[in-house]
């Protein structure tokens, strides 16, 4: 083997050793050099210790002096320095005995990318090789039968056993360990085992796992602290909401850039995604008080092959947790019992025995609303062509990606989406020092509904009774008046054709770029400027329809027609928005004496955000959707649609990390941001944090007899000051809005103007205090991994307006100011374990989260009472607790009705609900109400996982959950029959009933059925009820995929690299005491919110 030259081992070297070992020494220098050591751990039985003591020596140096009077000698290939005795030659002795051959290969990883500098060594001797720029590699006259081993930094060791000479190609593994060692951080990357704050990160392929229209459901149940709700999956929607520690809405950077459209990113596009949970969020400052998402997006590999990769899922979405309501002879017999419960007795049935009959023995159909509205089924399909190549200059990334996706609703004309992204990175190194980045990408979709909304829709589908057709003489369209009390047909408002439609389209762009230089006379200093600009249009076109419904006069042969809407209108809307920030840092990072690592970064930011828009509308006398077919008469227009706005910030950052041996690490850092949001004298906000963190597995006592235990423990704690200037800006300044409301003078339409309120010169950011304590541990050489943390945050400064009047005469109230604050609290434990053994690998995890938040200072009015100041106190109290009155049960009979030592009516019926007289008054009132449980955001939440991998085959499921929350339902979710006539769910029918209809339910010879719930006209137990009060804590099976890739051998007969078919669900299945409607469902509205859904899916993943 060659001897490099002397230009090549011109790296400086630092060393300070006294009788230390070669293996210890070529650890050292391995760090500071990027050079392997490569040698034969008996070739070391006979060495010395060696004491040394240069500084920035060349490393051709250290080397003839380590080596001196060692009974070794060195050669390099490339980066490797490979040890051997002196007796024995780099290239062993030919033995005759065995077959020599030669070995050539090429090394690459799982996507095909080369990896230059991979080590290729045979076991047992001391023949090695590094990989060349191409990844390929030759070794010369080695045994047959010789194991040889192949390594890369961040790649799993491969051994292979040598049979011929057949070319090889090697594809090594990533190492998922090595892959974390690596953490994005606030501006910038840290190693996670120096990291002092509360970070979690997820890769790219934990989350295309995922399959499903939100990005952001993909993170729901992998990261302890992140809570992810889906509550809605209605098309283009995006309704999920998501907080980290309960603190409410986190701040979310994309490749370093404030965004708000996570929800809309291509998942094929995502590298990493990492969460500040605790003071690591500082540096963002404004608005980081809630903690931070960071996304990252991919970059071209370095040295990779050119790579052309296709994604793409096809998806079966079933409603999740969609109540039915009864048919027609349910609904009769229930409407008779309502009708029958009259106190007074006069009480009469509202449908005759023969019309139930008719509908009973099939002569009259029941119309099944809910067919008619829903569908069992809707498709939806994402698709993600992406290219990428790279060399040790120039790396690029592009993707082009399509979503789209169909409603629930029984209509190809009603609800719909459809999605494009397009991105383009790109990474260049210009010169040895100085490197430039590019990112840009674009979205454009549509989203079509008609002029009803999805909750309307429903809440009408819910309410029809099954006596009433579709259409007027079962004849399209002539679209059935219905008989409940808004007569709206909802099979008429899903048809866009018909009603009129609503059509939002958005086009965002998002660019970044920046110059990085590597200042030559100073190691580790560079400098940075940074540029972004982000453009997004929204218009939105409303076309309201005039339309119809009839009824049909059997006897006269003719139709009665309800004008539901005239006339037809036409409305467009338009609204724009840009953000632009500049950044200039300086970054710096050195090691001295190869035990002190320093890193520090200054850094100014600059941002402003501008918007406008306005709206025009007109009436239409042709029934054509544009606006110049409209009447100019009738014209309307305004730009309340989005009022022009314009916002501008300031920030200085600045930061050091420090560690000592790896062991004692410290960070400090602080963020100054000026908002225009207030006043000069408030303007300026100062935000500093700190956080410590100690390696106690990297002492020497812990090393020497629990390191075969816990191999790696770190404690570490953080404590920052962050700020936030949301609300309503330029309260400092009096003025009026304008336009604001409006009156007609002489005939003409007159813009009005409000009052501002009273202008508060004192105005500021508010802050929030956060303090985490925690530790990191791996068991076993990290066949399991603990992370526990605790943490508190106290917010003060919060905004709100005084609790007191003003006089009317005034014209103004009081303005807000920083009054209240609040303190939130929990824990957080994440736990996982990995092994192999044989051809299988698996892994399991699983992590929980608890969090409160107790109102510390709160504004409010006195109270009447003492009773009432303690009820509606909410001051020093937690939050999220819901007060009631107390269930009791439910009458048995008519004797357990007159013994109750409460009266409450003379209507009370066996089944009926009462409530306990907690205050022990004798009265039941609103005096009983106390605490009852939890609000409706689960406290507790975790998730479970696990992965297994056989040769071709992978498996991997994810549960998630959540627990200590309840939920309240309204008119038809609560109680059958809501307001007399509408129709009720089939959950309702286990009721208490006469055992003969015609009874009189008042008689008290009147024998009853008894159910779950009262005879309808029963109590309704209200919203302040706890039988009003639903558990919703539930287990669901979030996602799961099967996956196989086929062999290289099968795939490439049709000129695929590399190929995976998978099939998988998402909320498949779900266990909990709400069964009616999905447990996720919010409460808003009555529960009338539009399904979740939960998906079949197959997709394909090909590499070209």
């Amino acid at each position: 083997m060659l001897q490099v030259s002397a230009t090549s081992l011109a790296q400086k070297v630092t060393l300070s050793e006294t009788n230390t070992s070669l293996e210890k020494i070529f650890d050292k220098i391995s760090s500071q050099t990027g050079y392997d050591f490569l040698f034969i751990r008996k070739t070391m039985q006979k060495t010395t210790p060696v004491s040394i003591d240069v500084k920035n020596v060349e490393l051709k140096d250290v080397l003839q002096q380590i080596f001196k009077d060692q009974p070794l000698k060195y050669s390099v290939d490339d980066r490797s320095i490979i040890v051997t005795r002196n007796e024995l030659p780099v290239i062993l002795i030919e033995n005759n005995a065995l077959r020599l051959i030669n070995i050539s290969g090429k090394v690459t990883d799982e996507n095909g990318a080369i990896l230059p500098g991979a080590t290729i060594r045979v076991k047992d001797k001391t023949i090695a090789v590094a990989a060349d720029n191409k990844g390929e590699f030759t070794l010369r006259n080695i045994d047959e039968g010789d194991v040889l081993i192949i390594s890369f930094a961040g790649f799993i060791t491969q051994e292979i056993k040598v049979n011929d000479a057949t070319p090889l190609t090697v594809v090594l593994k990533t190492d998922e360990k090595a892959l974390t060692e690596v953490v994005v951080v606030g501006y910038g990357t840290q190693k996670r085992a120096t990291l002092t704050g509360a970070v979690a990160t997820i890769q790219d392929k934990d989350i295309v796992r995922t399959k499903n229209e939100n990005v952001m459901n993909a993170l729901t149940g992998q990261v302890p602290g992140l809570r992810v709700r889906q509550q809605n999956s209605e098309p283009g929607v995006f309704g999920s909401s998501m907080d980290i520690r309960g603190l409410g809405n986190p701040l979310v950077i994309i490749d370093g850039v404030p965004r708000d459209n996570i929800a809309k990113l291509d998942p094929n596009d995502i590298e990493s995604i990492s969460v500040l949970k605790d003071a690591s969020a500082a540096v963002y400052g404004v608005q980081a008080a809630n903690g931070v998402v960071l996304v990252t997006t991919k970059s071209g590999a370095e040295n990779s092959t050119f790579n052309v990769d296709y994604n793409g899922s096809m998806l079966w979405q079933r409603p999740s947790g969609l109540p039915r309501t009864v048919g027609a002879v349910d609904y009769m017999r229930l409407a008779n019992e309502l009708d029958m419960n009259r106190v007074d007795g006069a009480g009469t049935w509202r449908y005759s025995q023969e019309m139930i009959e008719a509908f009973a023995s099939g002569q009259r159909q029941s119309t099944d609303w809910n067919s008619a509205v829903m569908r069992d089924q809707a498709p939806q399909s994402q698709h993600n062509l992406s290219i990428s190549n790279g060399n040790n200059k120039t790396r690029f990334f592009t993707s082009l990606g399509y979503q789209k996706q169909e409603s629930f609703f029984n209509s190809d004309k009603g609800f719909d989406y459809d999605k494009f992204n397009l991105r383009a990175n790109l990474n260049s190194k210009l010169n040895e020092n100085l490197t430039f980045d590019l990112k840009t990408s674009a979205i454009t979709d549509e989203r079509n509904r008609t002029q009803f909304s999805s909750n309307d829709i429903i809440r009408a589908s819910w309410r029809q009774i099954a006596i009433d057709p579709i259409y007027a003489n079962n004849t399209s369209p002539y679209y059935y008046h219905t008989t409940i009390s808004e007569s709206n047909n909802p099979v008429a408002w899903i048809n866009r054709d018909y009603v009129g439609y609503i059509r939002y389209h958005t086009k965002t762009l998002q660019s970044s770029a920046s110059l990085n230089y590597k200042l030559p006379y100073i190691k580790g200093l560079s400098a940075e400027a940074f540029y972004s600009y982000d453009y997004n249009i929204d218009e939105v076109k409303n076309y309201s329809r005039a339309y119809e419904q009839f009824r049909y006069d059997e006897a006269a042969g003719i139709y009665s027609t309800f004008a539901m809407r005239t006339p037809s209108t036409i409305r467009r809307d338009f609204a724009e928005r840009s953000s632009s920030i500049y950044r200039f840092s300086l970054k710096y990072a050195n090691v001295f004496n190869n035990v002190h690592n320093v890193s520090a970064l200054v850094l100014h930011e600059g941002r402003k955000q501008q918007g406008d828009g306005f709206y025009a509308s007109r009436q239409l006398s042709l029934d054509i959707d544009e606006l110049f077919a409209g009447d100019a008469d009738k014209q309307v227009g305004s730009m309340d649609v989005a009022q022009r706005f314009e916002y501008a910030n300031q920030s200085y950052v600045g930061r050091v990390n420090y560690s000592y041996k790896g062991k004692y690490l410290f960070e400090g850092a602080f963020r100054m941001d000026g908002s225009s949001r207030f006043p000069k004298n408030g303007r300026w906000g100062f935000f500093p944090s700190t956080s410590v963190g100690y390696r106690v597995s990297e002492e020497g006592f812990w090393k020497e007899s629990l390191k075969g235990v816990i191999s790696d423990l770190k404690i570490r704690a953080s404590y920052g000051v962050m700020g936030d200037d949301s609300g309503i800006a330029y309260q400092f300044v009096s003025g009026f809005n304008y336009p604001s409301g409006a009156a007609i003078f002489d005939g003409k339409y007159v813009n009005g103007a409000a009052s501002t309120g009273i202008p508060n010169y004192n105005i500021t950011w508010y802050e929030s205090k956060m303090l985490d304590a925690g530790f990191d541990m791996e068991l076993w050489n990290g066949k399991m991994g603990v992370t526990f943390d605790v943490f508190r945050r106290n917010r003060t400064g919060l905004l709100a307006s005084r609790a007191q009047s003003i006089p009317g005469t005034i014209g103004a109230a009081f303005p807000l100011e920083n009054l209240n604050s609040d303190r939130n609290e929990g824990f957080e434990l994440a736990i996982n374990h990995k092994a192999s053994f044989r051809n299988i690998t698996y892994t399991v995890g699983g992590n929980v989260s608890l969090t409160r938040i107790m109102n510390m200072d709160v504004q409010r009015a006195g109270d009447r009472s003492a009773y009432h100041n303690w009820r509606n106190n909410t001051q020093n109290r937690y939050s999220n607790i819901w007060w009631g009155l107390e269930a009791g049960g439910q009458y048995q009979s008519f004797q357990e009705i007159a013994e109750f030592p409460v009266y409450t009516s003379r209507g009370e019926l066996p089944g009926n609900y009462y409530h306990k007289d907690w205050n022990g008054d004798g009265v039941i009132d609103d005096m009983d109400m106390h605490p009852m449980g939890f609000g409706a955001a689960p406290l507790l939440n975790f998730g479970i996982n696990a992965s297994v991998m056989y040769k071709g085959w992978d498996f991997f499921m994810l549960w998630q959950g959540a627990s200590m929350s309840n939920v309240f339902y309204n008119e038809i979710l609560r109680h059958p029959l809501h307001s007399g006539y509408d129709n009720t769910l089939e959950r309702f029918l286990d009721r208490w009933r006469p055992a003969n209809p015609s009874a009189e339910p008042f008689d008290q010879k009147t024998q009853f059925i008894p159910g779950k719930y009262p005879m309808p006209g029963g109590s309704d137990p209200g919203r302040e009820s706890q039988f009003a009060m639903y558990n919703n804590r539930y287990i669901r099976l979030k996602n799961v995929e099967l996956g196989y890739t086929f062999p290289v051998s099968i795939s490439k007969w049709v000129g695929i690299r590399k190929a995976r078919l998978a099939v998988g669900g998402y909320n498949l299945l779900t266990f909990s005491p709400v069964s009616f409607v999905d447990p996720e469902h919010p409460e808003d509205q009555g529960g009338y919110m539009y399904p979740l859904n939960k998906t079949f899916n197959v997709s394909l993943s090909c590499k070209f």
